[in-house]
């Protein structure tokens, strides 16, 4: 399978083969001791909605291989994670008339058992596409088709929050990441019915506490539907595709868009099954 990137196509790599595993820790901006190390500081983590909501991670100390986090249910139908600063992982929800979730419904994921609490309703009648964590640990949000919202206070004994609009926009985003610094926010824009995603990108200002709508601009272009993306701590833009039938990682040059490597990811399960349906991944470098 190739990639095509601003028109040029990039051939990528298959499964975890020794060279895979390499490359990887090169795509990560890892160092190789970490494959051998008996410490676990690394981890990936990944939501997939191929048939009901499954959270996963990849453990680079255990030959990146790929280990559910809960257990699939019906229940739930989540939409996208963030890692805050301290290393807590998050989810949101969104509708779905097959499930009790409510649009819009942070929960707190705890990283041993993949256990679900309720930590407050972002939207109370909106899809929220993207959430992502600032450096300054406050929460972000994409709501889908409207806007782009920063969550200003939680009262976790009412589960309520507060949020102050950041960005009035109809895009329709698929995911957003910060850069390490905290200084742009970078987000994947598709069209319906069109199979390619503009990496769009806003600078904001910490010390003013304001994003700057003018300097919001298209920075790259994947021919290709773009689901989750993530910034790696080399400031490469980390990408997989919308339901993908061979999972990939691929890093992304934000400077000359072109793609740096690209690495097949094995997801078949024990039972058969595998991951298809990717809708975010998230790196731990706790």
């Amino acid at each position: 399978m190739s990639l095509k990137i601003n028109g040029g196509y990039f051939e990528m790599k298959n499964f975890l083969t020794l060279t895979t595993i390499l490359s990887l820790t090169t795509l990560l901006s890892l160092p190789l001791s970490v494959i051998s190390s008996e410490s676990v500081s690394y981890r990936l983590y990944g939501l997939d909605n191929s048939n009901q909501s499954q959270i996963f991670m990849i453990e680079p100390t255990n030959n990146f291989v790929v280990k559910p986090l809960n257990q699939k249910n019906s229940n739930h139908n989540l939409n996208s994670l963030a890692l805050s600063p301290t290393g807590k992982l998050y989810a949101i929800s969104s509708n779905n008339p097959k499930n009790t979730d409510s649009k819009g419904q942070l929960y707190q994921v705890d990283t041993k058992s993949g256990l679900l609490s309720e930590v407050c309703q972002i939207a109370h009648n909106d899809e929220v596409s993207a959430i992502a964590f600032h450096r300054d640990g406050s929460l972000w949000a994409w709501i889908k088709g409207q806007k782009l919202v920063k969550v200003d206070k939680i009262n976790p004994n009412e589960k309520t929050c507060t949020i102050t609009t950041q960005l009035p926009t109809n895009y329709n985003i698929k995911d957003i990441s910060w850069n390490k610094e905290g200084t742009r926010i970078y987000a994947a824009h598709t069209t319906n019915n069109v199979a390619k995603t503009d990496i769009w990108a806003c600078d904001y200002h910490p010390t003013e506490n304001q994003l700057k709508p003018s300097t919001c601009m298209t920075v790259c272009t994947i021919d290709e539907p773009v689901e989750a993306i993530e910034m790696l701590p080399n400031g490469q833009l980390m990408f997989s595709l919308h339901k993908s039938e061979n999972w990939s990682l691929h890093a992304l040059d934000i400077d000359t868009c072109q793609v740096g490597i690209s690495v097949g990811v094995n997801t078949i399960q024990a039972d058969g099954s595998s991951y298809n349906q990717i809708e975010s991944v998230v790196f731990d470098l706790k």
